[in-house]
């Protein structure tokens, strides 16, 4: 049962991009998410915001920013996940594109406008995403993570992982139609999705970090339960050499997190390298900029 909605006016101009935005109590760090948005260098998106039954009251810190007409707040009383939350923000989309975005992480200036630009030049591409860097809770910089470029080496051993950064996506609406997150997975949506789609797909990433990402190891109840999807969906979709391999490498990983204390388990193939000093200060300059206390960007004009 929707809350509270609100609609678009007929007469808005149709976007190029649709950020979809699912949330659920995420009251303390919604509002910069939103504000790294709006300081796109590229105007022409919507922002589909679905509170996926919060109890915390964050839709109402962002009830202001609704007179930005590109805005659009559903609210939810009850919670049904973030995979079917996303499938109904698909549907609602009118852009040609449509970009993933966590509601407690940072989007770069250029993030949209790059990634619009990438898949614009390159038609074959269904999805890009993008290095990222990742911050504390106090905005510091702890590293950067630099997933590997191309399709093939994406997929390479995609049974262990794709690691192309779910907070970093940006993709074809076409493909996000035909392509919908698997509901039945509460957890690791996205690397089941990767999967099953990858045969008919092309996967790419871009190596400028474009995201800041929020970053700690998730509980380990919730990587068992992530992983055991991703470890269901190879055996659904791939073979048995993969499931197989799946099986060894998920369980193998989650011997070493629960033995070393939900250290963040690294994949091998993604890079974790240190922030330069350009890059540091480039960083700051977009977190002052998003949680400046000032009137919110208004594009109703």
């Amino acid at each position: 049962m929707n809350a509270h909605t609100v609609p678009f006016n007929k007469h808005d101009p149709t976007p190029s991009i649709s950020v979809i935005m699912p949330f659920r109590n995420a009251r303390a760090t919604l509002r910069p998410t939103l504000r790294s948005i709006q300081l796109q260098t590229c105007p022409d998106w919507e922002l589909l915001l679905i509170d996926d039954g919060s109890s915390d009251g964050t839709a109402e810190v962002v009830t202001d920013l609704l007179a930005d007409r590109r805005i659009r707040l559903l609210r939810h009383s009850e919670s049904r996940g973030l995979a079917c939350r996303l499938n109904q923000a698909v549907a609602l989309s009118r852009g040609e594109f449509i970009a993933r975005m966590d509601a407690d992480d940072i989007a770069f200036p250029d993030r949209l406008e790059r990634q619009r630009e990438h898949l614009r030049a390159n038609p074959e591409m269904s999805l890009v995403g993008s290095s990222m860097v990742v911050f504390d809770s106090d905005g510091s910089l702890k590293f950067c993570l630099v997933p590997p470029r191309s399709h093939g080496e994406l997929l390479y051993r995609a049974w262990t992982q794709v690691p192309l950064p779910h907070p970093t996506w940006m993709g074809r609406s076409s493909w996000f139609s035909i392509n919908p997150y698997p509901e039945q997975a509460r957890r690791g949506q996205d690397q089941c999705l990767l999967f099953m789609a990858r045969h008919t797909s092309c996967y790419s990433c871009l190596s400028e970090p474009l995201v800041g990402y929020r970053g700690g190891a998730a509980p380990l109840g919730k990587s068992v339960e992530g992983r055991w999807h991703f470890v269901r969906t190879v055996w659904k979709h791939g073979t048995m050499t993969e499931f197989a391999g799946a099986l060894g490498y998920h369980a193998a990983t989650l011997v070493v997190r629960a033995v070393f204390g939900g250290v963040l388990v690294r994949h091998a193939r993604t890079h974790y390298v240190g922030v330069s000093p350009a890059l540091r200060a480039r960083w700051r300059d977009i977190w002052n900029s998003a949680h400046a206390d000032t009137t919110m960007v208004d594009a109703t004009d």
